[in-house]
């Protein structure tokens, strides 16, 4: 049997909200952030890929990703941002071909020039593992705060399903897990990142978790964020499926100030599970 960790929402009260709040330095001008978006065609092909950018010269401080239709039988197995972080990318590959149509969507959070110093992208070292689970974190450097993560599993087809991306509660980690659905898969890799930048103003972590049942699809909204802050990053964790789920969605809603998770059983399965929904809030 295999046993998951205690998550940080169990330890602050299981089926209930949450903020944590760090001491922050002096804050930043106005963030002003926005979000641009982008889908990709909906048809039966797989795997598909959308990308989309900042305009100009602004830079990505977060990022989002969602699997439109394909009933839980297709996995988003990437959500990551470019070297130059003015670009998000989003791929979904199907699990299970049941000739339906199905989509992706990409989000990038960006931040205008100039508006959020220190930036950089941390990268985890690559993981490789042929066994049931993977994991691994990026970390930022020095009192750097992680104001947005991504993830890619590499040659997992649609055989490794993405189960948890997560913020440390002192915003220096981001953390990953895949667990394998398709024990065919052989190797494959997963890789993490972290957006980090010097410590903003204010910097919250807000969360929500799910009911512990059989119901599936899940979808969670975090609490709004406290006022004058913005979401830059949305997290997610299934506890319970571990390999028989995936996270379907991590979408950042900037005008509601609070994040959404979906997660979603692949195929049909009857296992008691739970999602909780994360929502780092900057400003």
């Amino acid at each position: 049997m295999r046993i998951r960790p205690v998550r940080l929402a169990l330890l602050l009260g299981v089926f209930g909200a949450a903020t944590l709040v760090i001491p922050a330095s002096p804050a930043f001008a106005s963030l002003s952030l926005y979000r641009v978006d982008s889908a990709s065609v909906s048809d039966d092909s797989t795997p598909k890929s959308v990308s989309v950018s900042c305009s100009g010269s602004d830079d990505v401080v977060g990022m989002g990703g969602r699997i439109v239709d394909g009933g839980g039988n297709v996995l988003m197995t990437k959500m990551y941002v470019n070297s130059g972080l003015d670009t998000v990318t989003v791929q979904g590959v199907e699990a299970v071909d049941d000739g339906s149509a199905w989509s992706d969507e990409v989000y990038a959070v960006c931040a205008p020039a100039g508006t959020v110093s220190g930036l950089e992208l941390r990268t985890s070292p690559i993981v490789s593992n042929p066994d049931d689970k993977i994991n691994t974190k990026a970390a930022c450097t020095g009192n750097k705060a992680t104001l947005g993560g991504g993830f890619k599993i590499e040659q997992g087809g649609g055989k490794v399903a993405f189960d948890e991306l997560t913020f440390d509660a002192t915003f220096g980690q981001v953390y990953g897990t895949a667990y394998v659905h398709d024990s065919t898969v052989g190797d494959f890799t997963l890789t993490v990142q972290a957006i980090c930048a010097t410590r903003p103003g204010q910097i919250y972590l807000k969360t929500w978790t799910s009911a512990s049942n059989s119901i599936s699809p899940k979808t969670e909204t975090t609490p709004t964020c406290p006022v004058g802050t913005q979401p830059s990053a949305t997290g997610g964790v299934l506890t319970g499926l571990t390999g028989d789920g995936s996270l379907q969605a991590l979408e950042p809603h900037l005008t509601a100030t609070a994040s959404e998770v979906t997660g979603r059983e692949i195929g049909t399965y009857d296992p008691t599970w739970y999602v909780e929904a994360q929502a780092v809030c900057i400003g």
